[in-house]
């Protein structure tokens, strides 16, 4: 029988000031938490301009050699651990004119042959880019319209993937996005977002109609853990609830993703956690709008992998010695990230 489907794993994580001082040993990390989850594409927020870049930079400028290179040094990893996938990575340019945190650019890794393992018995046949998204030269681009100067903006790729036996070709569009910060207004982010999903032309209160024969995935640091609460009719939320369900927990229950910048002290026993502090990253899909439409059916259930609590519960360190490795310090390449992973299986049915 003929199958029109198959499974991709997709993850979103923000590497916290992701720049060419990364050490590698903590790149290796990273590759490793990859591989332990079985992500076929990687979404990554916050990769850094570069050093000795001007304060001031067009949107979409190139990240510089030394941020492409330490980029190369992750993809190696990856290729080296996963021989047959062939992994594969492009980046999109500066998400914003403004300066120093507030901005940077998204990198896009993923799997260009899937393979079996223990979490996909229906692998993809093959992910590529496809040779351009909303009619521009390149991809993946940054959407530049709806956005306040110096405000970061979100990246968009468009990707081809084969499935099932009959490998058919389907569209898969991604956006990835590294919202304002919190203290820039707790819904900024998401209303500068819906200028820009699924339409053209910016809304300050709803989503344009996005269109249902390209599966869609909205998903990244919204820092706006009010992203997670129950819309009202004149909130931005309800627009993009109509049209997008949440993958990573519910409304009523938001998974908690980033960590508290407070080192456990050295005197705490083996085995601590650390605290969790606010839901900010998530992970969207468009829902199917009629029985003729591609269709992204959730296969499982979504979740964050707390990477710096498991390390704490299998090891007989103090947890401040892994905290200080694994989180290090605040707005600096030290450590993996102030941030969990989030990710989520679809099975992307070509119809």
């Amino acid at each position: 029988m003929t199958s029109h489907a198959s499974n991709i794993r997709v993850m979103s994580w923000n590497l916290r000031t992701f720049n060419e001082s990364k050490p590698t040993h903590i790149v290796t990390k990273i590759r490793d938490y990859i591989l332990e989850k079985h992500i076929d594409i990687l979404c990554i927020q916050e990769v850094q301009a570069g050093a000795g870049t001007k304060r001031q930079r067009e949107i979409g400028t190139s990240v510089t050699t030394g941020i492409q290179k330490k980029l190369d040094e992750l993809n190696a990893l990856l290729k080296n651990s996963d021989k047959h996938s062939n992994w594969k990575y492009t980046t999109t340019g500066l998400n914003s004119s403004g300066e120093g945190r507030m901005r940077d650019s998204y990198a896009f890794f993923y799997k260009e042959t899937p393979q079996v393992n223990t979490s996909n018995s229906n692998p993809a046949n093959k992910i590529t880019l496809a040779a351009s998204v909303d009619g521009a030269s390149n991809n993946p681009i940054i959407i530049r319209w709806g956005y306040k100067n110096g405000f970061r903006r979100p990246g968009k790729i468009k990707f081809i993937v084969s499935v099932g036996s009959s490998k058919t070709d389907v569209p898969l569009e991604i956006y990835s996005f590294h919202a304002p910060s919190y203290n820039d207004g707790p819904t900024t982010g998401v209303k500068q977002l819906a200028s820009c999903t699924g339409g053209i032309g910016p809304s300050d209160t709803n989503f344009p109609v996005p269109d249902p024969q390209i599966p869609k995935i909205i998903l990244g640091d919204f820092n706006c853990p009010k992203i997670n609460i129950p819309p009202l009719p004149n909130q931005p939320y309800f627009s993009f609830n109509k049209y997008y369900r949440m993958c990573i927990g519910t409304a009523a229950n938001p998974i908690k993703t980033t960590y508290t910048s407070t080192a456990p002290a050295p005197t705490t026993p083996a085995h601590t956690p650390v605290t969790l502090t606010n839901p900010y990253d998530n992970i969207y899909s468009l829902k199917q709008q009629a029985s003729s439409d591609p269709e992204l059916v959730l296969v499982g259930t979504g979740a964050a992998f707390d990477f710096i609590n498991e390390e704490i519960y299998k090891s007989s360190a103090s947890p401040a010695t892994i905290f200080h490795e694994l989180y290090g310090v605040q707005h600096t390449p030290s450590g993996v990230s102030d941030h969990l992973p989030v990710y989520q299986e679809f099975s992307l049915k070509a119809n």
